[in-house]
């Protein structure tokens, strides 16, 4: 079932509780990496999307893990479009161009899939094992 919350940052705190709370099960290791990759893409959201409200909802995968989706309803934005290699990330480090967070969110999950269905932007964050 999704949940829904006001995408304001100090929401925050109750969406990594919220997610916590449903991967509960899951090693410690993984399941540092995919809150952790769920905190960036949530913020993300949250500071540049426009959406009122982010949706998450947490399930298990089929490759023995978790998958957390994350929806808003706010400008297309395919984070994937936007994955930097750490040596570009580094090079642009004196721009200000960002990309950062994408990076840490795709170096700490074992998959991410991006779908704009229904005017919404869902990111699907996974982690096995």
């Amino acid at each position: 079932m999704w949940h829904s919350f006001l995408a304001l940052e100090h929401n925050m705190v109750h969406v990594l509780q919220h997610v916590q709370e449903q991967i509960g099960d899951m090693t410690q290791p993984s399941g540092n990496k995919l809150i952790l990759a769920t905190e960036e893409a949530v913020l993300n959201v949250m500071r540049y999307s426009g959406s009122p409200h982010v949706h998450i909802l947490c399930r298990q995968s089929t490759e023995q893990g978790k998958e957390v989706l994350i929806k808003d309803q706010g400008f297309p934005f395919n984070p994937l479009e936007h994955l930097k290699t750490p040596s570009e990330i580094l090079q642009n480090t004196f721009e200000k161009d960002g990309g950062y967070g994408i990076y840490l969110m795709h170096a700490a999950v074992d998959n991410i899939v991006y779908q704009r269905e229904n005017n919404s932007n869902i990111l699907i964050l996974s982690k096995y094992g």
